[in-house]
């Protein structure tokens, strides 16, 4: 049978909400209960469940990302779920320490069956889907070595929801910039894949070959540069833009908080970074 473990974390200002399902079918009555019935149990919040307007659009996005559910194959461990609870309470609360939220906060793991999350991910995704609100993917053979540094990146996703809505090139490749920088700053470790595409100038001769396009509402440009290995840019090179003109943006502003940078418009750190001054940009070396 499928297990939805709840955790909650009580403070004066917040409330955390971890929701564990560690698989995507459960047997019941000798019948196997789909998507559907699995999301029935998703609490709403905000007129939302899980961050989305309805639990059909929840329903298409699990099949999605989260592949067919098979009960042999795709169901998490006892081991390996209090595992990933008991870690991500660890990182939340570090994640807090610098960057507090307020109201309620809701993080949902599913599993993945996915094999490029696998491969190219070391079986951990996720993405923030509202505000205060993320979900992460887990393939139940993952190691969990990238768990830490997912969480920390969606965790700052999920406050710059409260102020964006992420609508326009710039203001993915800003806060991807700051997610990433913000999970450097929180539980360092080694740079995640998706920034590895690019170093610094490399970063900053394709900021400038993307500059024209950052107040579009694109989408197919978006994937093209973020995610689209098929296009003419690099692949995951607007994750890497990012990390580097905020890495570069703090750098030139030592003393600012993340609560600081967080209320800053995306304009401002775009244009007031070494990219955006068109500092420290060389032609990339080969």
């Amino acid at each position: 049978m499928a297990k939805i473990k709840v955790m909650m974390k009580q403070k004066k200002h917040f409330q955390l909400n971890c929701y564990f399902y560690s698989c995507l079918s459960l047997i019941k009555d000798n019948k196997q209960i789909s998507l559907e019935g699995i999301v029935q149990s998703i609490p709403e919040l905000w007129n939302r469940f899980a961050g989305y307007e309805s639990k059909e659009k929840l329903i298409y996005l699990l099949s999605r990302y989260a592949g067919k559910a098979d009960l042999d194959t795709l169901a998490i461990s006892a081991k390996k779920e209090q595992e990933i609870l008991e870690r991500a309470e660890k990182v939340i609360s570090a994640c807090t320490q610098t960057l507090d939220f307020q109201d309620t906060f809701q993080i949902f793991f599913f599993p993945t069956s996915s094999n490029s999350t696998l491969d190219y991910m070391k079986g951990i995704s996720g993405f923030a889907s509202f505000k205060n609100t993320f979900l992460i993917f887990v393939h139940p053979q993952s190691d969990l070595s990238l768990l830490e540094a997912t969480i920390a990146h969606e965790y700052n996703h999920a406050i710059i929801l409260n102020k964006i809505r992420w609508l326009t090139l710039g203001e993915g490749i800003v806060a991807e910039g700051l997610a990433e920088n913000f999970r450097e700053d929180v539980i360092g470790g080694d740079d995640t894949p998706w920034i590895k595409s690019l170093n610094k100038n490399q970063s900053g001769y394709w900021f400038k070959k993307i500059e024209p396009y950052l107040k579009e509402q694109n989408r197919q440009r978006y994937r093209d540069i973020f995610t689209n290995s098929k296009s003419e840019y690099p692949h995951w090179g607007g994750y890497a833009i990012g990390y580097w003109l905020v890495k570069q943006y703090l750098e030139l502003n030592p003393h600012i908080t993340w609560e600081q940078v967080m209320d800053k418009s995306m304009e401002e750190i775009i244009e007031k970074s070494m990219f955006g001054l068109n500092l420290d940009i060389k032609m990339p070396v080969s």
